[in-house]
Parts: C-alpha cells; sequence; structure tokens
C-alpha cells in the first residue's frame, strides 16, 4: 500500500512539473516579440539579390567556358601546325635548290607532287602562307632580321623573306622573318637638311 501511494504522490509531482514547465515556456515566448514585415521584406531582398549576383556568376562563367570550348575546336590544330611548318620548309628548300636533269626528273617531279599535296591538305586545314615581299613592314605579321638600305622602294618595305609567314584561319600562325627597307643615311641627312633650309626660306 505504501508503495502505491508513493508512486501516485510521484505522478502527481511530475504532472505538476510539466505544467509548470508548460506555463514558463509560454510566458518566455509571450516575452519575445513578434518578426515585422520590415524585418522579413529586408531578408527577402537580401536573399534575392544573392541569388541575382550567383546567377549572374554563373552565366558569366557559362559563357567563358563556352567562349574557351569554342576556341579549342576551332585552333585545336595549332601546335601540331606549328611542328609540321619547318618540315614543308624543308620541303621548298630542296626544291628550291635542285636542278632537273633528265637522270633525275622523274624525282624532281615527285618532290613537286608532295609539295603541292601538302601544301593542299595544309590549306584544307586552314594553314596558308601569306605574301610579305613588296608589302609594307608590319610587325603584327613581320619579324625584322635586317635593315637594307636602298633608294628604290620606300623606306620600311619588305624586300625579302627569308622565312615565309603563315595564318591559321584567321590568327598568325608564323611570323614571317623578312629583309626590311631604309633609306641610305646621307640621304635621308640630307633630305633633313634640305627640308630644315627650305622650312627656313
Amino acid at each position: 500500500m505504501n508503495n502505491e501511494k508513493e508512486m501516485m504522490d510521484n505522478s502527481e509531482e511530475m504532472k505538476l512539473n510539466d505544467s509548470a514547465d508548460v506555463t514558463i515556456d509560454a510566458s518566455e515566448q509571450s516575452g519575445k516579440e513578434p518578426v515585422g514585415n520590415e524585418t522579413v521584406e529586408k531578408e527577402l531582398a537580401e536573399w534575392k539579390d544573392k541569388f541575382f549576383r550567383k546567377s549572374a556568376e554563373f552565366e558569366n562563367y557559362k559563357r567563358r567556358t563556352e567562349i574557351e570550348m569554342a576556341g579549342l575546336i576551332k585552333y585545336g590544330g595549332q601546335q601540331i601546325a606549328v611542328k609540321i611548318l619547318p618540315v614543308l620548309d624543308d620541303l621548298e628548300r630542296s626544291l628550291a635548290h635542285v636542278t632537273e636533269t633528265p637522270e633525275n626528273s622523274k624525282l624532281v617531279q615527285g618532290i613537286t607532287l608532295v609539295h603541292e599535296k601538302f601544301v593542299k591538305v595544309l590549306k584544307e586545314q586552314g594553314i596558308e602562307k601569306f605574301i610579305s615581299a613588296g608589302k609594307p613592314f608590319d610587325v603584327n605579321f613581320h619579324d625584322a632580321l635586317i635593315q637594307h638600305e636602298t633608294k628604290e622602294v620606300p623606306a620600311h618595305t619588305v624586300l625579302q623573306e627569308i622565312l615565309a609567314g603563315y595564318m591559321y584561319k584567321d590568327k598568325i600562325l608564323r611570323h614571317a622573318q623578312v629583309i626590311v627597307s631604309s633609306y641610305p643615311e646621307d640621304s635621308s641627312a640630307a633630305e633633313a637638311t634640305g627640308q630644315q633650309e627650305s622650312e627656313g626660306n
């Protein structure tokens, strides 16, 4: 009997404690200030701003990736093309220095045919030689190795190609190595003196 009485007393005590906790929680919650509409709108605006920023960053990243991939596809053969050009240079030098005779005519014709096919295949891939001789010197296309004094052409004119330049589609694959004209020093000095005298008069 005593045990049953003690159990009943304990259960009643637990109920009283639970009810007290509920009362305390309710009082604490009632003491909190309700969240206002301005706070909610501010947080919503901040999240919208973050979302739009991340969305813009992703679009920029996507655009950059697409441009890079397009460049890789368009100019994917550039590295191998650069390595092929010296082979073509050697072939053209061989043809330029060989003298065709009855004994080697078939050999020369064979090398010529190989060269023509080689050039055709490169052209189909967008690799093509550009002409420099007689053109004004342009740092975007030419590397000047030598300057040659002459009055026959204007200064800074390409007189001769030492090594041909090539384009790869719309991009410079290799600059042409060239000899460029310049005015003789005495004539340029005389011209400058004559110009000064005429201005003085």
